[in-house]
């Protein structure tokens, strides 16, 4: 070889050219490939290929990733060096890209079907750029960016100590499309990992730890009845669960702030979170949640501006529905120029005291106070109610169904 004084020094270099090889099926082409220092060599080359995303399925075993269709376009320069001891390769320095088109990808532990037209990937000194993708979850599309520093650097060494950031943006949500998330991993039954290739091995240690924290921007994000808009908020997904946090939005003419997690466990998903809501439309409000899983006072039997703070927990079905009567919290509340219609418990008093009243719907400009959930019982402390029909100062629970119920 041929070189300049400082190459020179380090001894002779061998180039190899139009070099042809292949990685578990794939065909890799490299022009030249440079070994130089030849007592503790240095190997560097750029490497091509283009091939259907389906030679891929070979990592299926250890991750449950089944690569369905699509093209990948490879191109990557590698750098790599041996130890003075000369006993195993130091980690490679990758740079390079990536590109899928047209791709197609199941993900079984969440049997989640993802697809879309193009991604982008930067492979930069081993750090993992996602700089675009376009994708496709259950009819709902999101634009994708996102990086995981370190990635190759740590993904044979300490996978669990990956994190990654993503930026998620969607011009329209349908968190039914998406509940694949929320839900608890299924076994798929993966075979052992000791008999799948090494980077299939790590790549699913990686999936089954990794934390994957989003900033999530939305114009629209709808579930069944419920629509929310101006949605903005981050995201944390992990082996425990979903966190969210800042999470804002507007929703029934007024606007929230949501902190909460959620932690998949078998067909229920436990939920804790706070909310602070500020002048909502309260029939609006508890129509979009079904009432909360409750039928102690209903959206048909509220008017008014609500504004509450909310600390509660409880549970959600397979399919994402309140579990009924499983919330457990406290309530502070506020409520402008509100009416109560229909309410059992006032009418039951009218019939009983006030039976030259009319008691079907009661107004009142301003209601604050406390509320207690514990499953089936509301409870509450002192409350003073000026209303349209009668004042009065109320305390005691609320047993839904009526068994228990005692109010003073």
């Amino acid at each position: 070889g041929h070189g300049d004084a400082a190459s020179m020094a380090k001894g002779p270099t061998v180039r190899i050219y139009n070099w042809q090889g292949t990685w578990h099926g794939i065909s890799l082409l490299s022009d030249t490939i440079r070994v130089t220092n030849l007592k503790q060599p240095i190997v560097e080359g750029s490497f091509a290929a283009v091939f259907p995303i389906e030679k891929l399925r070979f990592l299926s075993d250890g991750t449950g990733i089944i690569p369905d269709k699509g093209k990948v376009r490879l191109r990557v320069h590698v750098r790599a060096a041996t130890p003075a001891n000369g006993a195993t390769m130091d980690m490679p320095v990758i740079n390079g890209s990536i590109s899928l088109d047209q791709y197609a990808i199941t993900y079984l532990p969440r049997h989640l079907n993802l697809s879309g037209k193009n991604a982008t990937i930067a492979i930069r000194n081993n750090d993992l750029v996602v700089q675009q993708a376009d994708m496709d979850a259950g009819g709902t599309r999101f634009n994708l960016r996102g990086q995981i520093p370190g990635f190759l650097s740590y993904l044979f060494s300490a996978p669990h100590a990956l994190r990654s950031t993503w930026f998620v943006e969607s011009p329209s949500i349908n968190i039914e499309s998406v509940m694949p998330l929320v839900a608890a991993k299924k076994d798929v039954g993966l075979p052992d990992t000791a008999r799948v290739v090494p980077i299939a091995r790590q790549l699913g240690k990686f999936l089954s730890t990794c934390a994957m924290q989003i900033s999530l921007s939305s114009p629209e994000v709808y579930y069944k009845m419920f629509r929310a808009t101006m949605v903005h908020g981050n995201v944390v997904l992990s082996g425990a669960g979903i966190t969210a946090s800042n999470l804002t939005f507007m929703h029934s003419g007024g606007s929230f702030l949501i902190n909460g997690q959620l932690a998949p466990a078998g067909d229920v998903s436990n939920y804790r979170m706070s909310v602070d809501a500020r002048l909502v439309d309260i029939r609006r409000f508890f129509s979009a949640f079904n009432d909360f899983g409750q039928d102690a006072i209903t959206h048909q039997q509220l008017e008014g501006a609500l504004s509450a703070s909310i600390q509660v927990h409880g549970g959600l079905d397979a399919m994402g529905a309140l579990i009924p009567h499983s919330i457990t919290g406290t309530a502070k509340y506020d409520i402008d120029n509100g009416r109560l219609i229909h309410f059992d418990p006032i009418l039951t008093l009218g019939k009983k005291i006030f039976r030259r009243r009319n008691l079907d719907t009661v107004s009142f400009r301003h209601l604050a106070g406390t509320l207690s959930i514990q499953k089936k019982v509301i409870s509450f402390p002192v409350t003073f109610v000026e209303s349209s029909a009668l004042n009065i100062q109320m305390d005691g629970q609320y047993v839904i169904g009526g068994w228990g119920t005692d109010i003073k």
